[in-house]
């Protein structure tokens, strides 16, 4: 059983790199080649990420169950370790798909304030004229209409 075990683990690291590494690096491609990334996309990609770490961590955990009792100190450690690592590897994909997307949430957003602060209202003549200025400097809580805007 030791050299079976060891194969097995063995098989299902190269498993990994063959299936699991080329899909999270198609994942992140797709991630960084879209240029407005939404929250939506975003879960979408992650959600497909899951489907696959999820498919492999069941079949290892399926592999090995009929072999639980028969598995000695050293390699229910080592299975153990190797469930971590794939959790652990999980947890940190899914952490760099949110990092990729609020990176480009950050860049974004100061093009959309551009184009909002255009449509934020001016002061009337009148109220230019009385102030002498064009916004008064009166607090913003007496004109909150020329310094506040609902982005939504």
């Amino acid at each position: 059983m030791p050299k079976k075990f060891e194969d097995l683990i063995d098989a299902f690291e190269k498993k990994w790199d063959a299936e699991i590494v080329p899909v999270y690096r198609d994942l992140k491609q797709r991630l960084l080649n879209q240029r407005i990334l939404t929250k939506r996309a975003t879960q979408e990609i992650i959600d497909e990420l899951t489907i696959h770490y999820r498919g492999f961590y069941a079949t290892v955990t399926n592999t090995f169950a009929p072999f639980q009792l028969k598995l000695n100190e050293d390699q229910s450690q080592m299975l153990k370790k190797f469930l971590a690592d794939v959790e652990e590897s999980y947890q940190t994909d899914v952490n760099k798909f949110k990092n990729i997307h609020n990176q480009k949430a950050v860049l974004l957003r100061n093009y959309f304030f551009q184009q909002a602060a255009a449509k934020l209202p001016l002061p009337t003549f009148e109220e230019q004229y009385l102030s002498g200025q064009i916004f008064p400097s009166d607090p913003p809580e007496a004109y909150p209409q020329y310094y506040t805007y609902d982005f939504k």
